[in-house]
Protein backbone atom coordinates (compact mmCIF):
# COMPACT_ATOMS: atom_id res chain seq x y z
CA UNK A 1 0.00 0.00 0.00
CA UNK A 2 1.38 3.41 -0.92
CA UNK A 3 1.97 6.15 1.63
CA UNK A 4 -0.88 8.15 0.08
CA UNK A 5 -3.27 5.20 0.35
CA UNK A 6 -2.26 4.65 3.97
CA UNK A 7 -2.98 8.30 4.71
CA UNK A 8 -6.49 8.03 3.30
CA UNK A 9 -7.36 4.64 4.77
CA UNK A 10 -9.61 4.62 7.86
CA UNK A 11 -8.08 3.54 11.16
CA UNK A 12 -8.35 -0.20 11.64
CA UNK A 13 -9.37 -0.34 15.28
CA UNK A 14 -13.12 -0.54 15.93
CA UNK A 15 -12.81 0.04 19.68
CA UNK A 16 -14.27 3.14 21.30
CA UNK A 17 -13.62 4.36 24.81
CA UNK A 18 -16.60 3.98 27.16
CA UNK A 19 -18.28 7.37 27.64
CA UNK A 20 -18.47 9.15 30.96
CA UNK A 21 -21.84 8.56 32.58
CA UNK A 22 -24.15 11.41 33.53
CA UNK A 23 -24.23 12.15 37.27
CA UNK A 24 -27.94 12.91 37.05
CA UNK A 25 -29.84 10.60 34.71
CA UNK A 26 -33.04 12.12 33.39
CA UNK A 27 -35.83 11.13 31.01
CA UNK A 28 -35.94 12.32 27.40
CA UNK A 29 -38.79 12.07 24.90
CA UNK A 30 -37.61 12.50 21.31
CA UNK A 31 -40.30 13.26 18.74
CA UNK A 32 -39.25 11.86 15.39
CA UNK A 33 -37.33 8.69 14.60
CA UNK A 34 -35.35 9.82 11.59
CA UNK A 35 -31.57 10.04 11.46
CA UNK A 36 -31.47 13.16 13.66
CA UNK A 37 -33.78 11.69 16.31
CA UNK A 38 -31.98 8.34 16.43
CA UNK A 39 -28.55 9.97 16.57
CA UNK A 40 -29.70 12.17 19.45
CA UNK A 41 -31.13 9.14 21.26
CA UNK A 42 -27.93 7.17 20.81
CA UNK A 43 -25.78 10.02 22.13
CA UNK A 44 -28.01 10.44 25.20
CA UNK A 45 -28.22 6.72 25.98
CA UNK A 46 -24.46 6.32 25.75
CA UNK A 47 -24.05 8.60 28.78
CA UNK A 48 -26.78 6.91 30.77
CA UNK A 49 -29.94 8.94 30.19
CA UNK A 50 -33.34 7.30 29.73
CA UNK A 51 -34.63 7.89 26.20
CA UNK A 52 -37.82 7.09 24.33
CA UNK A 53 -38.13 7.92 20.63
CA UNK A 54 -41.63 8.41 19.21
CA UNK A 55 -41.87 7.69 15.48
CA UNK A 56 -45.22 8.02 13.75
CA UNK A 57 -44.38 5.67 10.88
CA UNK A 58 -44.16 1.89 10.91
CA UNK A 59 -40.73 0.33 11.36
CA UNK A 60 -40.88 -1.22 7.91
CA UNK A 61 -41.44 2.14 6.22
CA UNK A 62 -38.82 3.32 3.75
CA UNK A 63 -36.42 5.73 5.41
CA UNK A 64 -35.45 7.74 2.41
CA UNK A 65 -33.69 7.16 -0.85
CA UNK A 66 -30.50 8.66 -2.10
CA UNK A 67 -27.29 9.10 -0.21
CA UNK A 68 -25.75 11.15 2.52
CA UNK A 69 -22.18 12.38 2.63
CA UNK A 70 -20.35 11.84 5.90
CA UNK A 71 -17.33 14.16 6.10
CA UNK A 72 -14.45 13.33 8.45
CA UNK A 73 -15.80 15.40 11.36
CA UNK A 74 -19.07 13.40 11.28
CA UNK A 75 -17.57 9.97 10.63
CA UNK A 76 -15.29 10.48 13.65
CA UNK A 77 -18.36 10.89 15.87
CA UNK A 78 -19.91 7.69 14.52
CA UNK A 79 -16.59 5.89 15.04
CA UNK A 80 -16.52 7.13 18.63
CA UNK A 81 -20.01 5.68 19.11
CA UNK A 82 -18.70 2.23 18.19
CA UNK A 83 -20.10 2.19 14.65
CA UNK A 84 -16.78 2.01 12.82
CA UNK A 85 -17.12 -1.59 11.58
CA UNK A 86 -20.70 -1.15 10.33
CA UNK A 87 -19.86 2.15 8.67
CA UNK A 88 -16.72 1.03 6.88
CA UNK A 89 -18.31 -2.23 5.71
CA UNK A 90 -21.23 -0.51 3.97
CA UNK A 91 -19.75 2.79 2.84
CA UNK A 92 -17.87 4.04 -0.16
CA UNK A 93 -14.74 5.92 0.87
CA UNK A 94 -14.30 9.10 -1.15
CA UNK A 95 -10.80 9.68 -2.45
CA UNK A 96 -11.23 12.89 -4.40
CA UNK A 97 -13.60 15.67 -5.40
CA UNK A 98 -13.59 16.96 -8.98
CA UNK A 99 -14.76 20.49 -9.81
CA UNK A 100 -16.24 21.22 -13.24
CA UNK A 101 -17.99 24.07 -15.03
CA UNK A 102 -21.72 23.39 -15.30
CA UNK A 103 -22.28 24.88 -18.76
CA UNK A 104 -19.31 23.32 -20.55
CA UNK A 105 -18.04 20.40 -18.47
CA UNK A 106 -14.62 22.08 -18.32
CA UNK A 107 -12.36 20.60 -15.65
CA UNK A 108 -11.56 23.24 -13.02
CA UNK A 109 -9.53 21.18 -10.57
CA UNK A 110 -9.68 18.46 -7.96
CA UNK A 111 -9.18 17.98 -4.25
CA UNK A 112 -7.84 14.86 -2.55
CA UNK A 113 -9.74 14.04 0.64
CA UNK A 114 -8.75 12.34 3.84
CA UNK A 115 -11.25 9.74 5.09
CA UNK A 116 -14.62 10.88 3.80
CA UNK A 117 -17.48 8.41 3.51
CA UNK A 118 -20.59 8.28 1.40
CA UNK A 119 -23.42 6.34 2.96
CA UNK A 120 -26.88 5.35 1.75
CA UNK A 121 -29.51 7.22 3.76
CA UNK A 122 -31.58 4.14 4.57
CA UNK A 123 -28.43 2.28 5.62
CA UNK A 124 -27.44 5.03 8.06
CA UNK A 125 -30.92 4.95 9.58
CA UNK A 126 -30.80 1.18 10.04
CA UNK A 127 -27.31 1.39 11.52
CA UNK A 128 -28.40 3.88 14.18
CA UNK A 129 -31.61 1.97 14.92
CA UNK A 130 -29.66 -1.27 15.35
CA UNK A 131 -27.26 0.40 17.75
CA UNK A 132 -30.24 1.44 19.88
CA UNK A 133 -31.33 -2.24 19.94
CA UNK A 134 -34.92 -1.18 19.23
CA UNK A 135 -35.76 -0.83 22.91
CA UNK A 136 -35.85 2.96 22.90
CA UNK A 137 -38.04 3.45 19.82
CA UNK A 138 -41.83 3.29 19.63
CA UNK A 139 -43.19 3.08 16.10
CA UNK A 140 -46.73 4.01 15.03
CA UNK A 141 -46.61 6.64 17.78
CA UNK A 142 -48.12 9.74 16.17
CA UNK A 143 -47.88 12.83 18.39
CA UNK A 144 -50.96 15.05 17.98
CA UNK A 145 -50.53 17.41 20.94
CA UNK A 146 -47.42 18.87 22.53
CA UNK A 147 -46.99 20.97 25.67
CA UNK A 148 -43.46 22.34 25.70
CA UNK A 149 -43.79 23.92 29.15
CA UNK A 150 -44.94 20.69 30.83
CA UNK A 151 -42.78 18.44 28.61
CA UNK A 152 -45.84 16.37 27.75
CA UNK A 153 -47.18 14.89 24.52
CA UNK A 154 -50.43 13.21 23.58
CA UNK A 155 -50.48 10.42 21.02
CA UNK A 156 -53.16 9.80 18.40
CA UNK A 157 -54.41 6.94 20.58
CA UNK A 158 -55.05 9.35 23.47
CA UNK A 159 -52.07 8.12 25.48
CA UNK A 160 -50.23 10.86 27.35
CA UNK A 161 -46.47 10.72 27.86
CA UNK A 162 -44.16 13.04 29.75
CA UNK A 163 -40.45 13.40 30.43
CA UNK A 164 -37.95 15.78 31.93
CA UNK A 165 -36.96 17.03 28.47
CA UNK A 166 -38.67 16.99 25.07
CA UNK A 167 -36.51 16.94 21.94
CA UNK A 168 -38.15 17.88 18.66
CA UNK A 169 -36.76 15.98 15.67
CA UNK A 170 -39.95 15.85 13.62
CA UNK A 171 -38.91 18.15 10.80
CA UNK A 172 -39.97 21.57 9.61
CA UNK A 173 -43.65 20.61 9.36
CA UNK A 174 -43.84 18.84 12.73
CA UNK A 175 -45.42 20.01 15.98
CA UNK A 176 -42.17 20.85 17.72
CA UNK A 177 -41.20 23.97 15.78
CA UNK A 178 -44.38 26.01 16.39
CA UNK A 179 -44.41 24.82 20.01
CA UNK A 180 -40.95 26.32 20.54
CA UNK A 181 -41.02 29.51 18.42
CA UNK A 182 -44.74 30.21 18.80
CA UNK A 183 -45.50 30.07 15.08
CA UNK A 184 -44.71 27.91 12.10
CA UNK A 185 -41.73 29.86 10.76
CA UNK A 186 -41.21 28.74 7.15
CA UNK A 187 -37.87 30.50 6.73
CA UNK A 188 -36.81 32.85 3.96
CA UNK A 189 -37.22 31.89 0.32
CA UNK A 190 -33.92 31.82 -1.57
CA UNK A 191 -35.30 31.44 -5.08
CA UNK A 192 -33.43 28.15 -5.45
CA UNK A 193 -34.81 24.62 -5.62
CA UNK A 194 -33.02 21.43 -4.61
CA UNK A 195 -33.70 18.15 -6.40
CA UNK A 196 -32.41 14.82 -5.14
CA UNK A 197 -32.49 11.74 -7.34
CA UNK A 198 -30.90 8.32 -7.72
CA UNK A 199 -29.86 6.93 -11.11
CA UNK A 200 -29.50 3.11 -10.96
CA UNK A 201 -26.35 1.91 -12.72
CA UNK A 202 -28.47 -0.55 -14.71
CA UNK A 203 -30.09 2.45 -16.41
CA UNK A 204 -26.70 3.49 -17.81
CA UNK A 205 -25.00 0.13 -18.50
CA UNK A 206 -22.31 1.74 -20.64
CA UNK A 207 -20.99 3.44 -17.49
CA UNK A 208 -21.72 0.64 -15.01
CA UNK A 209 -18.13 -0.59 -14.73
CA UNK A 210 -16.72 2.93 -14.36
CA UNK A 211 -19.27 3.68 -11.64
CA UNK A 212 -18.23 0.60 -9.67
CA UNK A 213 -14.59 1.65 -9.85
CA UNK A 214 -15.26 5.30 -9.03
CA UNK A 215 -14.44 6.34 -5.45
CA UNK A 216 -15.06 10.05 -5.54
CA UNK A 217 -17.59 12.75 -6.20
CA UNK A 218 -17.86 15.68 -8.54
CA UNK A 219 -19.38 19.12 -8.34
CA UNK A 220 -20.31 21.20 -11.38
CA UNK A 221 -20.93 24.91 -10.78
CA UNK A 222 -22.66 27.42 -13.03
CA UNK A 223 -24.75 30.58 -13.01
CA UNK A 224 -27.62 29.75 -10.66
CA UNK A 225 -27.14 26.01 -11.22
CA UNK A 226 -25.04 23.27 -9.67
CA UNK A 227 -24.81 19.49 -9.55
CA UNK A 228 -23.19 17.31 -6.90
CA UNK A 229 -22.96 13.58 -7.60
CA UNK A 230 -21.41 10.55 -5.95
CA UNK A 231 -21.82 6.75 -5.93
CA UNK A 232 -23.84 4.97 -3.24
Amino acid sequence: MSAEAKRRAPPQSSKSNPPLQATLRINFLIIGGGIAGLACALALRRVGHHVLVLEREDKSSVRGDGGVRLPPNLSKILFHWGLRDLLTSKSSITKRLIFMRYETGEMLGEHIWDVDMLKETRGLFMMLARRLNGGAVRYNANVVELDAQEATVVLETGEELSADVLVGADGEHGLSRPAVVGANAPGDLTGLALFDTVVPSREVPVYAERIREWHGQFAAFGSGHAIVAYPI
